[in-house]
């Protein structure tokens, strides 16, 4: 199926000198077809499907898609600024947390700030 997709399918030079292939017929995509006389239908349509042309963007260059799609690069930065204050917030609390459970004295009264 890969050699109808790419419409390739034959022996290279090297492949004909190769132990393993050189009784092999040069034509490999036509062959295993002949020997799969039940299967030649659903294996076109399938390679015919594959090969039929995807979404318009996709074939896109960079440049095109920055047109397109502009960066929201500031959205993007107050968002990872967000994550990172709540990370720092998360650690800061769990730090908390435990060392009130370990018995530092010094930091009850932010536990009992916090609950």
């Amino acid at each position: 199926m890969a050699a109808g997709l790419a419409g390739t399918g034959r022996r290279t030079p090297t492949e004909r000198s190769d132990l393993l292939l050189q009784d092999a017929p040069d034509d490999l995509f036509a062959a295993i077809m002949k020997k799969l006389p039940d299967r030649v239908e659903a294996v076109s349509k399938t390679v015919d499907a594959l090969a039929a042309p995807l979404q318009s963007n996709c074939y896109r260059s960079p440049t095109e898609l920055d047109i397109l799609f502009p960066d929201r690069l500031e959205e993007k930065r107050r968002i990872a600024r967000i994550a990172l204050i709540a990370t720092i917030i998360i650690i800061m609390v769990a730090g908390i947390a435990f060392s009130n459970q370990i018995g530092v004295p010094i930091l009850n009264w932010i536990m009992d700030l916090i609950l």
